[in-house]
């Protein structure tokens, strides 16, 4: 019967037989007496006996009691104590390293004592048994310059996932090699050697020397920071260089194709322009090859000749420089504006409509027709866009006509001179007047160039733009609604007040805008569906009983609908991102969903029908003559003045407060939470609900 022990190996807890633990106890000290002249000899203990815990737990399985034969196997895996420490041992250690072979399977670690940021390239070097881990620093800088930064988190998680080599077995592990004795002795020397060498050189660096606990501390803290900010700045640098390479790379791109646009576009020589884009490629170059430079003496240790960054700042400078002087040159080209007007000719027009209408040969296509694009090719030209054109009351009773021609240069005069070296040619047929869809540019010839055309209509006669020509009139209109902008083809007839629309077509009621409406008037016998929506949008249907008959206005963020004559009510529907106000007057019914509004209004006169489903923090309604209010929803305040037969169903419309008036012949009701008060007649009914304290007057 052998006794059985308790043991910690290497922070493996075995149970151990005694003649187990003698044989193995026995091993140990003839090492540690080996290793007795060593200032390392303890953490190569430590090792060591981490390395045999590891083997014996492998050999146990399901077996609960380490036995003889099992130190003995792992004494042979790791090698006797005469196998290495001298040369006396040599023929043994040879005879050893017969029977043990030097490499075994290959494990991944971060290699921490050769890192630069993070020691994932060298465990990956290490790992492919590459001696030099420059090769996986250069396959990683370049992945992420190709991939735009994209492989940089690809590291990080690298650097979060992979474990660090902090023993030897596991350095060892990590190249390849047996973590045996020998090898485990071998690799711990060396390291402290390594961790010398980088001790003494941080400490010749920061000026500090590492011999107390506390030095040690500091020293830590100290190289933990700087490694930190040293990769924070490696990874800003690779980004700077990864946006301003592809800015560099792009733009000498761009310079290259838009090159045969320079001569008209540019205002200097050809040359100055080409030197422009020197100076520019210089600027942007230099910072990017500055950053790589600076990358590959922290990551490679290459060392730059002393005169190339004294050259490269001096070479940046000078191009800074001229690019400066060359963009104050191009700026006093614009500096001032001078415009030449001259008179078309409108004599030949005897009707009293004039329509005009865009040249299609030089009208721009639907891809370039931006208000706010002054220039474009079209298609190998350059040109500018489509002429302003201004309405205007004639004064003379007779059509009249101007155009002004706009441009810039160094000085008034010359700004005058380029003006007038383009001209707009405009054609009268009978009563068309044909204006050209946009003015070429002449070679080197753009400083800023635009025209506006002045059309004066007698006040009773009639102007019609065509689709095209619409985008650009500018006008005082009598209604504020109609524009010619929201109406090609649309016959505007000019008045006193501005221009005002005489028949604008029935297919206008289906309109689509960025532009909300807030405010609603509608007239007549009319059947509209107003509903919450991030865009405003009215569409009456064309089959709809009635609908040529509607009328459209719209003043800014108003709109007027109204209805002819007749019984049949004109179904609409409205969709709009805000609601503040309805007037609605005549017969039919309305209807308004969807909305969350702070303050609204709500007047209804005639036998007409509102129902309001949505809140409001502040209502105030005026219902008259018969009309009908039903409110489904909730707010805070809620006004209302009822007169002539006008009903308010509001008990589903919940209240902190509500205060009602009511007379000749109106019925409410209202629930009111807080207070109500009520003002009726003797013909008049206020029915109140809720917890609200009424007083009635």
């Amino acid at each position: 019967m052998n006794k059985v022990l308790q043991i910690n190996l290497g922070g493996y807890a075995l149970t151990i037989d005694e003649d187990a633990y003698q044989h193995l106890a026995t091993y140990l000290d003839n090492i540690r007496q080996r290793l007795s002249g060593r200032e390392e000899r303890d953490e190569i203990m430590r090792d060591i006996e981490t390395r045999l815990g590891e083997i014996i737990s492998s050999r146990l399985g399901a077996r609960a009691i380490v036995s003889l034969s099992d130190v003995e196997a792992a004494i042979e895996v790791m090698g006797k104590p005469e196998d290495f420490g001298g040369e006396e041992s040599s023929a043994s250690s040879s005879k050893s390293s017969e029977k043990t072979p030097r490499h075994h399977g290959r494990r991944l670690y971060r290699d921490e004592s050769d890192a630069v940021i993070g020691g994932v390239c060298s465990g990956l070097s290490a790992y492919f048994g590459l001696s030099d881990p420059v090769w996986i620093r250069l396959i990683f800088i370049l992945l992420a310059l190709i991939s735009f930064g994209f492989w940089v988190p690809a590291y990080l998680l690298l650097w979060i996932l992979v474990p660090p080599a902090r023993t030897a077995a596991e350095r060892l592990a990590m190249r390849g090699e047996m973590p045996n004795v020998e090898n485990i002795v071998r690799e711990v020397e060396q390291g402290a050697e390594r961790f010398a060498r980088r001790a003494e050189a941080f400490g010749r660096q920061a000026g500090v020397q590492l011999g107390t606990s506390s030095g040690n501390l500091a020293s830590g803290c100290l190289a933990f920071v700087a490694r930190f900010f040293k990769g924070a700045a490696i990874f800003l640098a690779i980004m700077l260089v990864t946006v301003l390479g592809t800015v560099w790379v792009a733009g000498t791109i761009a310079f290259f194709t838009a090159r045969p646009s320079i001569s008209f576009l540019n205002p200097l020589p050809t040359e100055a322009a080409y030197l422009g884009f020197v100076n520019l490629f210089f600027l942007v170059g230099i910072p990017v090859i500055s950053l790589v430079i600076w990358l590959m003496r922290i990551i490679f240790r290459f060392q730059a000749p002393a005169w190339l960054g004294m050259g490269m700042t001096v070479l940046w400078v000078l191009n800074l420089i001229s690019l400066s002087g060359l963009a104050s040159w191009a700026a006093a080209q614009y500096q001032e504006e001078g415009a030449v007007t001259r008179t078309l000719d409108l004599s030949q027009m005897t009707s009293d409509t004039l329509y005009v209408r865009l040249d299609p040969k030089t009208a721009p296509s639907s891809f370039h027709e931006n208000d706010d694009l002054d220039i474009y090719l079209h298609p190998r030209q350059w040109r500018v866009s489509v002429p302003r054109i201004e309405i205007e009351q004639s004064p003379s009773g007779r059509f009249e006509g101007a155009y002004t021609l706009y441009a810039r240069g160094s000085s008034e005069a010359a700004a005058r001179e380029y003006a007038a070296s383009f001209s707009l040619d405009a054609t009268l047929s009978g009563n068309t007047l044909t204006l050209p869809g946009s003015l070429p540019l002449k070679k080197g010839g753009w400083r800023a160039q635009r025209a506006e055309v002045q059309l004066r209509v007698p006040v009773g006669k009639y102007v019609v733009f065509e689709k095209g020509s619409h985008r650009r009139v500018k006008a005082n209109y009598a209604d504020a609604i109609h524009s010619v902008k929201d109406n090609p083809g649309g016959v505007f007839q000019m008045t006193i007040n501005g221009l005002e629309c005489t028949y604008c077509s029935a297919s206008n009621t289906d309109t689509e805008s960025s532009e909300p409406v807030e405010y609603f008037i509608l007239k007549g016998t009319l059947d509209v569906d107003i509903t919450h929506d991030e865009n405003f949008g009215l569409h009456c249907p064309d089959n709809t009983p009635g609908a040529e008959k509607i009328s459209v206005v719209r003043r800014g963020r108003t709109l007027v609908l109204s209805a002819g004559k007749g019984n049949t009510p004109i179904r609409c529907s409205i969709h709009t991102p805000v609601f503040t106000s309805l007037v609605a007057s005549g017969q039919g019914q309305v209807s308004i969903r969807g909305f969350e509004e702070g303050r609204s209004s709500i007047t209804a006169k005639g036998p007409v029908r509102v129902r309001g489903l949505y809140k409001s923090d502040d209502l105030k309604a005026v219902l008259d003559n018969k009309a009908t209010l039903e409110l489904i929803g909730e707010g805070n305040q809620l006004e209302a003045v009822l007169s002539d037969g006008a009903r308010l169903e509001a008990s589903t419309w919940r209240v902190e407060s509500a205060t009602v008036t009511a007379a000749n012949g109106s019925r409410a009701s209202v629930h009111a939470e807080e207070s109500a008060t009520v003002r009726s007649d003797a013909s008049s009914t206020v029915e109140t609900t809720g917890q609200g304290a009424i007083r009635r007057f």
